[in-house]
């Protein structure tokens, strides 16, 4: 069996365990990569070795290219995700087509280096929202504008506001938002489970303005719409690209938002298990990541504080 048959087999046994749309995108592509590096072989021929330098490509000598222009080779974490991918794939394989598994114990797991992810300041976000700020022009033809930053700006409001993941934001409707009480239902795409999430007093009147402006506010209609019709992830991650250089605001990515949500929650007094519910983490382990962040932030600030510390210099 080729290799690119085995994918579609693979991916369709993956939905039906019922793994998220994005978790199944992420395998497919570093799947397909891997087949287009060793020429779609037939799978029972992929040697250990083959996966091996695989990986090792991908860590030393692929660039991949990315919306923000950065060339630079894929982070430590990539390269344990297309790992993971392939791990996954060669234990179904395993079993589908009854062949040893490659992978088992001869594929050493690529280290992943601990990089911290630093949230945004308060002043980043203010000139976030001053770049997507909604300015009405003379012209008649540029209403469309007007509604693109209206829409904007509430994205980052409700990015900001929320944890929302990139994935579960695109995939919004109209009927999902209750803006009365600012409770958003988000579906995550695992078994049809879902989960609520809440709006702020700054961030209800955002979207509420957006949707007044906007055609098609029918319930089962996308909540934001790009350009051209439904928003991708691809779309929302070029589109935050343009607002953080407007800006002059650097890495802006989505899964920074959740990550500034997170430890800015923590920071204002929420409770981990609150966050959890509100970040749908089936376990603590990540929302005890931002807990450690946050508890960071009250130890630099005693140091800087300490009434005995100062009175005693």
């Amino acid at each position: 069996m080729q290799m690119s048959d085995a994918i579609s087999g693979f991916l369709m046994f993956k939905s039906a365990e019922g793994l998220r749309p994005a978790t199944l995108s992420l395998y497919q592509h570093h799947l397909n990569q891997f087949a287009a590096w060793a020429d779609d072989p037939p799978i029972e021929g992929v040697k250990p070795g083959d996966l091996t330098a695989f990986l090792a490509w991908l860590r030393e000598d692929y660039r991949p290219v990315r919306t923000n222009g950065d060339t630079g080779p894929l982070s430590s974490q990539s390269v344990y995700n297309a790992w993971t991918a392939l791990k996954s794939f060669w234990r179904w394989a395993a079993l589908a087509v009854d062949m040893p598994d490659p992978m088992a114990g001869r594929v050493p797991r690529p280290k992943v280096q601990n990089v911290e992810q630093v949230p945004f300041s308060a002043d980043e976000v203010r000139r976030l929202l001053d770049a997507a700020q909604a300015r009405r022009r003379g012209r008649a033809t540029s209403n469309a504008y007007f509604i693109h930053e209206l829409r904007d700006r509430a994205i980052l409001l409700m990015l900001l506001d929320t944890g929302i993941r990139a994935g579960e934001l695109v995939a919004l409707t109209v009927g999902n938002a209750h803006l009365p009480s600012g409770r958003i239902e988000i579906l995550d795409g695992k078994g049809g489970k879902s989960r609520v999430v809440w709006l702020g007093d700054h961030s209800r009147p955002a979207l509420w303005r957006y949707l007044q402006e906007r055609p098609n506010v029918d319930p089962g209609a996308p909540l934001f719409l790009s350009g051209d019709g439904p928003m991708t992830r691809s779309w929302l991650r070029k589109r935050l690209v343009i607002l953080g250089e407007r800006a002059d605001v650097p890495g802006v990515y989505p899964h920074k938002f959740r990550h500034t949500f997170a430890v800015q929650y923590l920071r204002n007094g929420g409770d981990v298990f609150t966050l959890q519910a509100l970040l749908g983490h089936s376990s603590l382990a990540m929302v005890q990541h931002y807990l450690r962040l946050a508890q960071a932030d009250v130890e630099h600030a005693h140091r800087r504080a300490s009434p005995v510390d100062n009175w005693l210099k």
